[in-house]
């Protein structure tokens, strides 16, 4: 949702000569492969005020509580080895997951659970 609401607004801001064809091919793909919320936010801030990318990048609230469910509070998994790391619930995570190792981490965010599967 919130990359293609990006995405409208770059088509729009091109459409309104607001951004050059050249600008328009550097951040479609910017903004169709981000992976949080400042990817997004970049390929944005010249084009609307931080309320309005707030709007758009913020996105819905979190469903739950606790470690996981903000990003002051994700839920931290530690290990000391990659291998010692396991998917216990394909298909499911907090919307915030961090994950460290002894060889480094990765941080995760989602807006929302995924939907169940029909």
């Amino acid at each position: 949702m919130q990359r293609e609401q990006a995405l409208e607004i770059l088509r729009n801001a091109a459409a309104e000569e607001r951004l050059t064809f050249e600008e328009l091919e550097g951040r479609v793909p910017r903004a169709l492969h981000a992976t949080t919320r400042d990817d997004l936010t970049a390929v944005l801030t010249d084009l609307l005020s931080a309320e309005r990318i707030e709007e758009i990048v913020g996105g819905e609230p979190p469903l739950g509580e606790g470690p996981g469910y903000s990003w002051e509070d994700p839920l931290v998994l530690e290990s000391e080895r990659w291998s010692e790391l396991a998917v216990v619930a394909p298909g499911w995570c907090p919307p915030f997951l961090e994950v460290q190792t002894s060889i480094g981490g990765v941080r995760s965010s989602s807006p929302r659970p995924p939907s169940p599967r029909r």
